[in-house]
């Protein structure tokens, strides 16, 4: 069975700016191992791809992605930074999540177009990370979710 709730080890390739602000605002919201506080970083990169995400990209930048995607490349911010490995523990439904939100946005794309150095959406560690590293640059804005 494919239970989604079931956690799994992966491993995330984030550059270190990106990771910083990650680790940074997380700290903020309460996410921090402690003990008194059990909440880790793990659980608030679940928590984002819980949220509302909305690309927040200027219109020129937009274009220009648009464009490296038609000639079969990844936008450039997906290329050239070093990334460092991640090793994190997560939940298949929050690979699953981050699968859809890094398609909706663009940042994920079918196998068939074969874009170089791009996540398929098939691949939820690797969708996790390129989401998580746009939230981390700015890219992508989190709008939290309110229960009304």
């Amino acid at each position: 069975m494919n239970d989604l709730s079931q956690t799994v080890s992966c491993v995330l390739y984030i550059t270190d700016e990106a990771y910083d602000v990650l680790v940074d605002v997380g700290r903020r919201l309460g996410f921090q191992h402690g003990r008194d506080n059990a909440k880790g970083i793990h659980h608030y990169f679940e928590w984002i791809v819980r949220q509302q995400l909305v690309d927040n990209r200027p219109p020129e930048i937009r274009e220009y992605d648009h464009e490296m995607l038609e000639a079969g490349m990844s936008p450039e911010w997906r290329l050239y930074s070093p990334r460092r490995r991640r090793k994190v523990t997560l939940t298949r439904d929050a690979l699953v999540d981050a699968s859809k939100w890094a398609m909706l946005l663009g940042i994920a794309y079918v196998p068939s177009r074969r874009i170089v150095g791009a996540p398929t959406y098939v691949d939820g560690p690797q969708c996790m990370a390129a989401v998580l590293e746009a939230v981390g640059t700015g890219w992508i804005k989190v709008e939290e979710q309110t229960d009304e």
